[in-house]
């Protein structure tokens, strides 16, 4: 298990969100950028959240979508949308990993795998962008 204060999660979020934009298919960076999308890290998942989900081990569940709009598209006259949500789990990521780069990983992945359910991305396409973030990371080694 390792220790990640605030500070240093803060820094792990930030750089995972940077390398998503730089390695995601041009389209979807552009997306990820315009979209009402509010990334979000918390310690660990609301007792609400573990019920929904069957989720017994908070530490189990790394990361969380939620769409603002339940699936309905807001009509215009409705107001403001409430912004979908991507939230990465502290506690979950200390738990899972015995490293500083293991939790750079782990955040990563989990941003990745997020975000990718924003956009509707099919397991492949997940995949293949997962497969590019190996690469880059082998060329910073």
């Amino acid at each position: 298990m390792v220790s990640l204060p605030w500070k240093i999660f803060d820094k792990l979020m930030k750089d995972a969100y940077d390398s998503v934009l730089r390695t995601a298919p041009k389209e979807v960076a552009e997306h990820i950028r315009r979209a009402n999308l509010e990334i979000v890290a918390e310690d660990s998942p609301a007792d609400e959240v573990l019920e929904d989900m069957d989720v017994d081990d908070p530490t189990e569940l790394m990361g969380l979508y939620e769409s603002g709009s339940d699936g309905e598209e807001p009509l215009e006259s409705d107001g403001p949308a409430f912004p979908d949500r991507v939230i990465v789990y502290r506690k979950s990521i200390e738990a899972a990993c015995d490293s500083l780069a293991e939790a750079k990983r782990e955040v990563l992945l989990t941003l990745i795998h997020e975000i990718a359910h924003h956009v509707g991305f099919e397991e492949d396409a997940m995949d293949r962008w997962e497969d590019e973030i190996a690469r880059e990371r082998e060329g910073e080694a």
